[in-house]
């Protein structure tokens, strides 16, 4: 290992350099040299590195060093040619000092050839001993001074190729620019009344050559324009006779170019040169073609006369909607109204009475005898789970799981399965195999719509069965609803529709066209309605909602103060606050159970299980920004061992299996007693430990 001696900076040191640049080396392996050199160099403000042996010098030779400083008997000859190489491979500007501390100096002696043989530097400074300390620090700090000056030539090279390469770059761009520009460029002397400059786009954008344009006199040179747009060419040059700097004038003219055709150009032009008197003399300016652009203006004008006239024509067609709309959304707000009644009256005559009778038994639970207090816990329990069944079936009218977290066959075939609970309506669910993959958006209005047309199953069909068929054709999904009711006219349908009573259907099909899609209406194979959908989604993919950053965080978890040996050490992540704090209150309750940490999330969770190495999770399925599937899946993926235990509001659909297929060792409803969220946790962590 190398010995480093460090002080300030001297004033023999190069202040630009690095600090390993700055430093002296030491080559001085035997008796004290090396310690009374060191010694010596520190005591003079001078850095220094004391080197082992000879392959380490060269490393650090590589590193960066300001001067060497070797002993005769530290080198032999394969030494010799060692250091010799690494000096070879120094840039061209280096030139690194070697001090060489000697007793022989004969020249025929052996030593003095060894060190004559040294190649890569042309400073090599022999030092007799004995040596005084004086000698040695004046011989150092010449060479540190030496080398200073090569590092101020390297910065001087270097700064001045980089200017070279930045004038050579600027004038290359410039260059390009002139020669390459897609515009036309030119100079011209308003006193002459000709170009003096012009770049060969101007060229190739008039037909003329550029000797041609050189040579064109100024009346010659005016002629080419149009005889109507000349008094505003004169007018344009004499206004940039009085132009300011960075003033920049515009105008639109008719040229006529060599091959005798007029062409509409565009030049913008600014002051580039001044006479004495300070007037412009020379204008710098580009100019464009506008001769498609002129065509395409009057093209969009005769568009615009027909659009006009398509304009009138559907006039009428959008007053009509308009008061269409109106009606409906009229409609809309007091539907809107019922549905706010309707889940009042259920949050009032049920959520609310659940939670009063649960309130009003609280106080028992501090007074009273002890099986009166058990009693009343377990009612309580009773009335809690009642709202967790309560609420639960308000979310899944609102916004059921399944439309988050499930696939389109998903959503439909658990449509089906809830008309028959909820309304019985038989519905035969019929899903192709192959589905491309919706969008959320598209997923969402198909729930929408085919609920609607179930709806109007239950309402009109007089017969409570339905068929639902869900394929995909030619890059078109189809969504079909059929019952088998009597006596139903297409035609009486449509009708209704453009002159809507309601808002379902007519609405169903203002979104399929706005999804450029379209709503087939026939009799179906018994007499009753059918209704398709057809949808194109030739290049839908799924989108991602999730975010990129943790929103949720959560502060450090001490655990029981009294932890025992044999515990199992429990991680509980869910991303509602109070549903962490209350199961690691009940789970620390427990006998060899204890919550050593808390998450909000699941990334939260994987870096909680890194840190604390828990024997099981208790992992909330539903998380924002990483949900318990895919926490799940990576956990298990880097500790195997670890249990994790599933906590869900759903006890069944896409996301319960989405965890077991991310390898959960067991699920349990947080509807589920607490005493069972307690035994699923024993018994999977038993199951993961094997017998004892």
């Amino acid at each position: 290992m190398s010995e480093t001696t460090t002080t300030v900076d001297s004033p023999g040191t190069p202040a630009d350099a690095d600090r390993s640049a700055q430093r002296v080396l030491v080559l001085a392996p035997f008796g004290q040299d090396a310690a009374a050199v060191r010694q010596t160099l520190a005591a003079a403000n001078l850095d220094s590195v004391v080197c082992v042996d000879a392959d380490e010098l060269c490393e650090e030779i590589v590193r960066g060093a300001a001067a060497v400083v070797i002993t005769e008997e530290a080198i032999d000859d394969e030494r010799r040619q060692r250091i010799s190489a690494t000096l070879a491979d120094e840039p061209a500007w280096s030139d690194l000092p070697l001090l060489i501390m000697t007793s022989h100096v004969r020249p025929d002696g052996d030593h003095w050839r060894v060190l004559q043989g040294i190649r890569g530097t042309t400073y090599l400074v022999v030092l007799q001993r004995p040596l005084d300390s004086a000698t040695l620090v004046s011989a150092v700090r010449v060479a540190v001074d030496a080398r200073r000056r090569q590092y101020q030539m390297r910065d001087e090279l270097a700064a001045r190729q980089q200017a070279e390469a930045l004038l050579r770059e600027n004038m290359g761009f410039v260059e390009k620019i002139l020669v390459s520009s897609l515009n036309g460029l030119y100079i011209y002397d308003l006193e002459e009344g000709l170009n003096v400059f012009v770049n060969p786009t101007y060229a190739s954008l008039t037909g003329y050559s550029l000797d041609e344009l050189r040579a064109m006199s100024g009346d010659e040179f005016f002629a080419l324009f149009h005889v109507q747009d000349q008094p505003r060419i004169a007018a344009h040059l004499q206004a940039l006779r009085k132009a300011a700097d960075g003033e920049i004038h515009e105008i639109e003219y008719r040229f006529r170019c060599k091959g005798g055709d007029w062409r509409w150009y565009l030049s913008r032009d600014g002051a580039f040169s001044r006479a004495d008197d300070g007037s412009v003399r020379q204008i710098i300016g580009s100019f464009l073609d506008l001769t498609e652009r002129k065509h395409v203006e009057r093209a969009l004008s005769a568009a615009n006369e027909t659009l006009e006239a398509r304009v009138a024509e559907r006039a009428a067609v959008s007053e009509q909607r308009a008061r269409d709309l109106q009606r409906l959304a009229a409609q809309l707000s007091e539907a809107e109204h019922r549905e706010r009644q309707r889940l009042a009256m259920l949050l009032h005559d049920d959520l609310q009475q659940l939670l009063l009778g649960a309130k009003l038994r609280l106080p028992v639970l501090v007074e009273g005898p002890q099986q009166e207090i058990e009693q009343n816990v377990d009612k309580i329990d009773q009335l809690l789970g009642e709202c967790l069944r309560t609420s639960r079936n308000l979310t899944y009218e609102l916004s059921p799981p399944v439309l988050q977290q499930g696939t389109l066959a998903e959503v439909i075939e658990w449509l089906g399965a809830w008309f028959y609970d909820k309304h019985n309506l038989k519905v035969a669910v019929n899903v192709a195999t192959s589905l491309p993959p919706v969008p959320e958006h598209l997923r969402v209005f198909l729930f929408q719509a085919v609920r609607e047309l179930l709806l109007n199953v239950i309402k009109h069909a007089g017969r409570m069965e339905a068929r639902l068929e869900l394929s995909f054709h030619s890059g078109a999904l189809s969504v079909q609803v059929e019952d088998d009711g009597g006596e139903f006219e297409p035609d009486c349908v449509a009708t209704r529709i453009q002159q809507p009573e309601g808002f379902g259907l007519f609405n169903i099909q203002q979104r399929l066209e706005a999804l450029q899609g379209r709503l087939e209406i026939k009799k179906g194979r018994l007499g009753g309605g059918c209704f398709r959908m057809i949808i194109p989604v030739e290049e839908v993919t799924e989108v991602s909602t999730g975010s990129s950053e943790s929103e949720v965080t959560e502060s450090a978890f001490n655990g029981k103060p009294d932890n025992e040996p044999g515990d199992i050490r429990l991680l509980v992540v869910d991303d509602h606050q109070v549903v962490r704090e209350g199961l690691a209150q009940l789970l620390n309750r427990q006998q060899g159970l204890v919550v050593v940490g808390l998450a909000g999330d699941g990334a939260q969770a994987i870096q909680q299980v890194e840190t604390l190495h828990p024997d099981a999770i208790v992992m909330d399925i539903e998380m924002p920004n990483m949900n318990g599937i895919e926490a799940t899946r990576q956990i298990k993926q880097r500790h195997a061992s670890t249990v994790v235990v599933g906590l869900t509001l759903h006890e069944q659909g896409a996301a319960l299996r989405g965890m077991f297929d991310a390898g959960v060792d067991d699920c349990v409803s947080k509807h589920a007693a607490a005493k069972d969220i307690i035994a699923a946790i024993r018994r999977t962590c038993r199951r993961d430990s094997g017998p004892s």
